[in-house]
């Protein structure tokens, strides 16, 4: 299981750099009623936050070159990540790596983030239906749809007609 440190050292040590200035200076007037020699202690601190994080920032370059080469690091990095492998899978599926793409992309909607915000998983699914049913993974499909329409049913909200024709276009009918 990834812990909050470990994903703030893959994803919020760039912007928290970036930000070191703009803090310092902040926190130098926020100060600016102590003696001077603590003021300089606050300058210290995010001098030696933007160094510290350096070595970080360049050993990342090369994870933010593409989509494929930053998925593949955050996955990597944190293997139940279900954000990072859903993007994985999708490139993987889209390069044809067809079977690989669909084990990353299936395992990360039947295991979802708990926010609807970091990945849609009812889009997620519908998503994944029709990649599965252009391959002829026609049991995943229809699994995904009908995962889809329990869902929505679950919520109390109506199912669009063309979800279900695309249940029947995936079934044959």
């Amino acid at each position: 299981a990834s812990s909050f440190l470990n994903q703030a050292a893959r994803y919020l040590y760039l912007p928290l750099a970036l930000a070191v200035p703009a803090l310092v200076l902040a926190a130098d007037r926020w100060a600016a009623g102590f003696a001077p020699e603590r003021r300089g202690w606050v300058a210290l601190v995010g001098i030696g936050w933007a160094i510290a994080w350096a070595p970080r920032t360049l050993g990342r370059v090369g994870d933010w070159q593409s989509e494929a080469a930053l998925y593949i690091s955050e996955y990597e990095a944190e293997p139940d990540n279900a954000f990072a492998g859903k993007e994985l899978g999708r490139i993987l599926f889209a390069a044809g790596s067809v079977d690989e793409g669909i084990a990353l992309w299936a395992a990360a909607v039947a295991d979802p983030p708990a926010s609807r915000y970091v990945m849609d998983v009812q889009a997620e699914r519908l998503d994944l239906a029709q990649a599965a049913a252009s391959v002829g993974r026609t049991p995943l499909a229809l699994r995904c749809v009908d995962d889809f329409i329990a869902a929505e049913v679950a919520a109390g909200r109506p199912v669009d007609q063309s979800v279900r024709g695309l249940r029947d276009r995936i079934k044959g009918i």
